[in-house]
């Protein structure tokens, strides 16, 4: 089966997307994703700096736009989770 280029699928040329967990797995991914549709990407990591800053790396090397940037989000998320 072929695969159609994301940017075909989703322009997002011009967009920041940001991407929390992405030194994670799934969170590498979606970022990796995100910029192949154009977006600049910010890479938030908590504990994951070196896999966080191989992304970003990654996300140069093939002509987009990143940067990695720590924060510990988890009063943050706790306290929306309560909200909702």
């Amino acid at each position: 089966m072929d695969i159609p280029p994301v940017k075909s699928l989703l322009n997002l040329t011009g967009k920041v997307a940001i991407v929390t967990g992405a030194g994670g797995g799934l969170g590498q991914g979606i970022a990796r994703r995100f910029a192949e549709a154009g977006a600049s990407v910010i890479v938030h990591y908590n504990s994951s700096k070196t896999n966080a800053q191989k992304v970003t790396r990654q996300i140069r090397e093939r002509g987009g736009n990143s940067i990695a940037v720590h924060a510990d989000l988890t009063r943050t998320m706790l306290r929306l989770a309560k909200k909702a």
